[in-house]
């Protein structure tokens, strides 16, 4: 029978499938218990811990097979989409600029156009993107440490300082503390972006970080 999950800090809906191996994301999220939650939560991939979702009983697939043969069956293992963005601090595109991420045992090398984007294993939950001008060894480097599936909804104090932070409006440690520094941060935002500058969470200041944020 359906059971109910507690949503815990870097779950997203296709690790959660995946653990459980016999259900597709899809299958839980369309599920009719998840109306409400879908509603809240639009991104599949983007939810908050203490969400409570519903999960389908497995899907179970039968085959016949010959007896006294070997027989072959292959899974395809699910992969999380990433699509990472870098700019300066007038906010253009680093175009030119060699790239490196890497995904548990995997490399991926490439130049920066627009969006970097790959495919990696679901099982992998850091990742480590480092971007440099040149393969000269005293070029200039920068490097993140980023972690997959752990940004908060953008309606949630957590969600508003990763989102500032990763734009480059450094709010410090994402700590759901609405302190100083944190108000400063969306100041300045707002302020960037002809927004009312009052340091407030609006609907306003929400819908042009995830517009700008990507998700």
């Amino acid at each position: 029978m359906p059971i109910r999950h507690t949503v815990a800090q870097g779950d997203t809906l296709a690790k959660i499938a995946a653990r459980l191996g016999s259900i597709g994301w899809a299958k839980i999220y369309e599920h009719p218990d998840n109306a409400e939650p879908r509603e809240r939560r639009p991104n599949p991939n983007v939810l908050c811990p203490g969400d409570v979702i519903t999960i389908p009983d497995p899907e179970r697939k039968e085959v016949s097979v010959g007896v006294d043969a070997a027989h072959r069956f292959r899974v395809t293992r699910p992969r999380h989409a990433v699509a990472l963005q870098v700019t300066d601090e007038a906010g253009q595109a680093l175009d030119g600029w060699l790239y490196t991420l890497t995904a548990g045992s995997q490399t991926f090398e490439g130049t920066v156009d627009g969006l970097i984007e790959h495919q990696v294993p679901l099982e992998v939950d850091h990742l480590r993107l480092e971007v440099r001008r040149s393969d000269d060894p005293t070029a200039r480097r920068i490097a993140w440490d980023l972690k997959v599936g752990h940004l908060d909804p953008v309606d949630t104090l957590t969600g508003v300082q990763a989102r500032l932070n990763n734009l480059g409006f450094c709010c410090g440690a994402v700590d759901d503390d609405a302190g100083p520094r944190t108000e400063a941060s969306i100041r300045a935002f707002q302020a960037s972006q002809g927004l009312e500058v009052d340091g407030q969470l609006g609907p306003a200041l929400l819908a042009k970080l995830e517009e700008l944020h990507g998700c």
